[in-house]
């Protein structure tokens, strides 16, 4: 059986992407992540100065792993305190967050947490620069190469292949968007999209 998470976001990725409004100017949220399902980002690793996790450590998701890279690198080159400034309107957007669930105000919550990743991306292009979203694109092209596969062996060995494929076909979905994305030049939300698209990827391989 597909996990929770790879059963939302494959529902979610069947969802008509618009590019309603691309410009990274805007803080809200548009059409294509909004249909993406939120994920939890979480500072203490990052507060505790840890290193960031590993590209194989699966309990976390990727746009996660890519902001403690970055913080990791600007504690390095400039120091904890700029660090911990270039995190503040996270931390804000995330306490927020946290404020209106317990509030019982879950439709905030959810925009809050979208806007926190996408926030989070932008710290990921600011240090990284607008390059990290081709490499996570190509990323993508080859986990897709290896689900294929994986497909393949599927039905070759008699199995049903149909949640792989459905995983395959919304990738594909996310990468099409993803591009349209980097075309116009925003970058951190082809990074949330990209992103989300890697943890699919994952989840398929895991339990395919």
């Amino acid at each position: 059986m597909p996990t929770i998470a790879l059963r939302r976001l494959l529902v979610v990725t069947t969802t008509a992407f618009a590019l309603a409004c691309a410009s990274d100017d805007v803080m809200a949220p548009t059409a294509e992540e909004a249909a993406l399902e939120p994920i939890e980002l979480s500072l203490d690793r990052i507060d505790r100065g840890e290193a960031a996790p590993a590209d194989a450590d699966r309990s976390v998701p990727t746009l996660q792993r890519l902001l403690h890279e970055a913080i990791v690198r600007v504690r390095a080159e400039r120091g904890d305190a700029a660090a911990r400034r270039l995190l503040e309107p996270l931390r804000d957007l995330l306490r927020e967050a946290r404020e209106a669930r317990e509030a019982g105000d879950r439709e905030t919550a959810r925009r809050k947490l979208r806007e926190a990743n996408l926030v989070a991306a932008r710290i990921v292009v600011r240090v990284f620069g607008t390059q990290v979203a081709p490499r996570l694109d190509s990323r993508v092209t080859e986990q897709l190469v290896v689900l294929h596969e994986r497909i393949a062996e599927t039905e070759a060995e008699g199995g049903d292949a149909t949640r792989l494929r459905r995983a395959a076909e919304a990738v594909q979905s996310l990468q099409t968007t993803a591009s349209r994305l980097m075309d116009a030049g925003a970058h951190p939300r082809a990074v949330v999209v990209l992103s989300h698209a890697l943890d699919l990827l994952r989840a398929a391989l895991a339990h395919g």
